[in-house]
């Protein structure tokens, strides 16, 4: 009786451990083109790591950079979109190349590098790094940009 009751407990773990192991079918790979062009990102937050900060600060980020959004395409082009009460303060309307690096790291926009810093199917996070030398020493300023839809 015991054989019996022990081959039913392991058999019943078994189960449960290859049950709880099965992927969700719902869920996918997404390649980080899927992710970034599979809708408009809208930015959330906007801080700033200056050479002398040790954390983030946050940063201002005017109405209408609130209110815009900014789209990437599978043919390599990006576009920013405003609503039209912001067209005389912000640029907009113009493609923008983009690309990945090799190992898709960074990110770049038209002539800036940002690295990725998080891009899941909601979330998109970017730092930009500007260096510069002051009295020969070469020092850093860090922007992040978190965006969602």
């Amino acid at each position: 009786m015991k054989k019996i009751i022990l081959f039913c407990l392991v058999f019943c773990g078994l189960f449960l451990v290859s049950y709880s192991c099965k992927k969700d079918p719902k869920s996918k790979n997404y390649t980080k083109t899927e992710l970034l062009t599979q809708s408009a990102w809208k930015i959330q937050n906007k801080y700033q790591k200056l050479h002398t900060d040790s954390v983030f600060k946050h940063t201002i980020i005017y109405e209408c950079q609130w209110s815009g959004l900014l789209y990437f395409y599978t043919s390599g082009e990006a576009e920013e979109k405003y609503p039209s009460s912001c067209s005389a303060l912000v640029i907009g309307g113009d493609k923008l190349p983009w690309s990945f690096n090799e190992d898709e790291t960074i990110l770049n926009i038209r002539l800036a590098s940002y690295k990725i810093i998080e891009l899941g199917e909601k979330s998109l996070v970017l730092d930009r790094a500007v260096s510069f030398v002051n009295e020969g020493d070469t020092l850093q300023n860090i922007t992040r940009f978190e965006f969602g839809h």
